[in-house]
């Protein structure tokens, strides 16, 4: 299995950021000079996304 460079990078990006770590930190690993940048790397689940919304308790 060939693994490209680009998912390497998401992979440990989105690790990093899931494993509790800010995203600056992330960015600063990952090399970027804007955040913005890192964010186009970090992937979220659907389930991700709804246990952050009942965490807001509206």
């Amino acid at each position: 299995m060939k693994i490209k460079p680009h998912a390497l990078r998401r992979f440990c990006g989105t690790n990093l950021l899931k494993n509790g770590h800010d995203i600056a930190l992330v960015k600063d690993v990952l090399g970027h000079a804007d955040i913005k940048t890192t964010q186009v790397y970090i992937d979220t689940t659907d389930e991700e996304m709804r246990n952050a919304i009942d965490e807001l308790d509206i």
